[in-house]
């Protein structure tokens, strides 16, 4: 097969013209000729045999062949002799790639010189197609050298060490453990190898070569890891299942729940021969209501996936949503603490807890009757709190049916719900009138130090609380207090 640049021969001549009058060669054109280069065949395999012939080239030593942008080994004579058609054997590279390929040959004394050739590969199949690093697979090829032996098989360009026939045998290695048949064909197992090239997502080519040369390629896919939570928010102390994949055949992976800065262990996991595992983990009793965290599941072997984990809010319900005083309703609160006792339970800011007070069960639930005490008509703060966990909501009092309680102006008893939940830390109070200032402390050192015993509506007071929290004794609109001090006016 000869490429499409045409060659061009240089000539000169003494020619008689029409009228048969010599013309002299000084008038004739001069040009210099083009080499070309033609096959023995269209279409070869990598591992076989080419041969190259080179027409009408200069005389030149071949310096360079290619396949494909691959570099061909040279053969030992390179030499082209002047105007002399001469042949070049060389055997395809096994990296050569497969498909219709341009094949350039260039000499010292003529520029590169190219045609095409179709280059093919001994049919491999590879089962399964999917597979993650340590799983076996079984390759089988067709067309390799006849009652040969594979030399090398490589998985993304690593080397497979150990291969069998119908079933593992480390003691066995490629060069001895794997033999073609009479008609060229072949079955073998072995493992993906483990690297971080096989572990990487995506398609990664097996290439098989055999001692012959020939080669023959197929392509496996590694999965992506996945890590799932089979619920994504739950409670403290609650088990979820992980279910993963991706992970490499049989490897260990280690389970983390990080929440903030705290890293709890959940043990481990084994993945089976396909990269996947299943395993029932218990939530650690650690983590903030609410809060958001994380699962982390690593392999020794490098890499890791995480998945995403929350702790639901404390929340409390009533029965009703407006009551009269002294009739009585029912707080439901879910998502508290497992066994903490009820430390504040205020209707108004007014202490509603029966005797004895209630705990919540192991799902941090609990159900209390209380009775509305007795206060003004309009809306009023139901507050929960059980260890540092606070819930909140408002009741509407639409009828007074009991006494009207006063409510207590003492500094001890309006911030009573923080001095509860132990995050008041100091109430400080400036006078006008004397230009003086008095404050609150709730410690017990402080008990005789105190100078702030009573507020009153309308007392504007500097509030330090160590936790974000409601507060019903606030005219703000969000009656909130955070993290801190606060500047409040008392209503």
């Amino acid at each position: 097969m000869t490429d499409t640049n045409y060659p061009l021969t240089a000539t000169a001549v003494n020619a008689q013209g029409g009228d048969g009058n010599s013309v002299s060669t000084s008038t004739n054109p001069t040009f210099d000729s083009y080499g070309s280069i033609s096959l023995d065949k269209s279409e070869v395999a990598r591992g076989a045999s080419l041969k190259i012939t080179s027409v009408d080239y200069l005389a030149s030593t071949i310096t360079a062949i290619t396949i494909g942008g691959v570099t061909q080994t040279l053969p030992s004579d390179v030499t082209v002799a002047a105007n002399v058609d001469e042949g070049f054997t060389v055997t395809v590279a096994a990296t050569t790639p497969l498909g219709s390929q341009k094949i350039i040959m260039t000499g010292d004394n003529e520029g590169a010189r190219y045609t095409t050739v179709t280059i093919t590969g001994a049919p491999v199949t590879v089962s399964p197609s999917t597979a993650v690093a340590g799983q076996e697979v079984t390759v089988t090829g067709t067309g390799f050298t006849k009652s040969s032996n594979l030399a090398t098989i490589t998985v993304g360009g690593v080397t497979v060490t150990y291969t069998s026939s119908g079933g593992l045998d480390t003691s066995t290695t490629i060069a001895t453990g794997v033999d073609t048949d009479s008609s060229g064909n072949f079955s073998t197992s072995f493992l993906i190898p483990d690297s971080s090239t096989t572990r990487t997502a995506g398609e990664h080519k097996i290439l098989v070569t055999d001692d012959g040369g020939l080669t023959g390629e197929e392509i496996v896919t590694a999965p992506g890891r996945t890590l799932i939570l089979d619920t994504e928010t739950s409670k403290r102390g609650s088990e979820v299942t992980l279910t993963a994949t991706g992970y490499e055949a049989k490897g260990t992976v280690v389970l983390t729940y990080t929440s903030g800065t705290t890293d709890t262990s959940l043990g481990s996991a084994t993945a089976d021969s396909y990269g996947g595992f299943s395993k029932v983990v218990t939530v650690p009793n650690t983590p903030s209501i609410p809060s958001t965290n994380t699962i982390t599941g690593a392999i020794s072997s490098g890499g890791s996936m995480t998945a995403t984990h929350k702790i639901g809010p404390s929340a409390i319900t009533m029965d009703v949503s407006e009551q009269s005083t002294g009739e009585t309703i029912s707080i439901t609160g879910t998502g508290f603490p497992a066994y903490a006792t009820v430390g504040t339970m205020t209707i108004g800011g007014l202490d509603v807890r029966p005797t004895p007070a209630p705990s919540t069960d192991v799902d941090g639930g609990f159900t209390s009757i209380v009775m509305v005490p007795g206060l003004t008509e309009g809306n009023h703060t139901v507050k929960v709190t059980a260890s540092s966990v606070t819930g909140s909501l408002s009741l509407k009092v639409v009828a007074t049916t009991a006494a009207v309680v006063v409510v207590s102006t003492a500094t001890e008893d309006v911030f009573a719900d923080a001095i509860a939940d132990g995050s008041l830390v100091r109430v400080w109070k400036f006078s006008n009138g004397d230009q003086s200032w008095s404050f609150y402390d709730p410690r017990e050192e402080f008990a005789s130090a105190n100078t702030l015993s009573d507020t009153a509506t309308g007392d504007i007071v500097w509030v330090n609380v160590d936790a974000d929290q409601n507060f019903s004794g606030t005219d703000t609109d969000d009656g909130d207090l955070s993290s801190g001090w606060n500047l409040i006016v008392l209503n």
